[in-house]
């Protein structure tokens, strides 16, 4: 219990979104809204760590969001939700979804327990508040790369130059090709990349997605 109050959301998390379509707090935009996510994480990067509470299991678009108490979903695709990982700090992280959608949905959930709750390095990489981010963080050698965007569809090029010397292998959890549909599709795909390569990586709308890049 008291992980939870320490874990509390300042910033009504998804938790709260999930029971409403337009959340519980307005920052311009709607917390259900993701366009909110660029806004935060502007405003966080100038002041400081953001308890938030993300990575919700069941995934629909704006237009297919349903309030449903026993079966709630969130606005955004699942590489939207896992992305959050990255690019929010949150020392002490937490899932606000039922267990057995972790245990179900394995790969996902392996993909998160790998992401580390806090970082050496940040970079902003590129990004406009309100509309999207992307962004690099290191963790030892290990090196993450977290890109998040509104309902506008976009395709972010990503510049390695910031890794060092070697072969590194990335994995990227990225929208899948039926995510303007389904919320929930994703691709998990892994291919190797050095400090020359520069990664293509789409976003559809109230998507995103996550590289991690580890030596080889």
């Amino acid at each position: 219990m008291y992980l939870v109050d320490l874990g509390a959301s300042v910033a009504a998390g998804r938790n709260y979104s999930l029971s409403s379509p337009s959340g519980v707090l307005k920052i311009d935009v709607a917390v259900g809204d993701t366009t909110a996510y660029a806004v935060w994480v502007a405003g966080e990067k100038a002041v400081g760590p953001m308890d938030y509470t993300p990575r919700a299991m069941r995934n629909a678009r704006k237009d297919g969001f349903r309030v449903i108490d026993r079966s709630p979903m969130s606005q955004g695709t699942r590489a939207h939700q896992v992305v959050a990982y990255i690019v929010f700090d949150s020392p002490l992280v937490m899932l606000c979804d039922s267990p057995s959608l972790y245990l179900h949905e394995e790969e996902t959930t392996r993909f998160i327990c790998s992401i580390p709750i806090v970082f050496d390095v940040t970079n902003v990489l590129s990004g406009r508040v309100g509309e999207y981010i992307v962004m690099a963080r290191r963790k030892g050698e290990h090196w993450y790369v977290g890109g998040l965007t509104s309902w506008q569809e976009r395709t972010a090029k990503i510049d390695l130059a910031f890794l060092g010397e070697g072969v590194r292998e990335a994995t990227v959890f990225r929208d899948g090709a039926n995510s303007g549909l389904v919320g929930e599709d994703y691709v998990l795909e892994r291919r190797e990349v050095t400090r020359d390569t520069e990664l293509r990586i789409p976003m559809l709308g109230g998507g995103g997605f996550a590289v991690s890049l580890s030596r080889k």
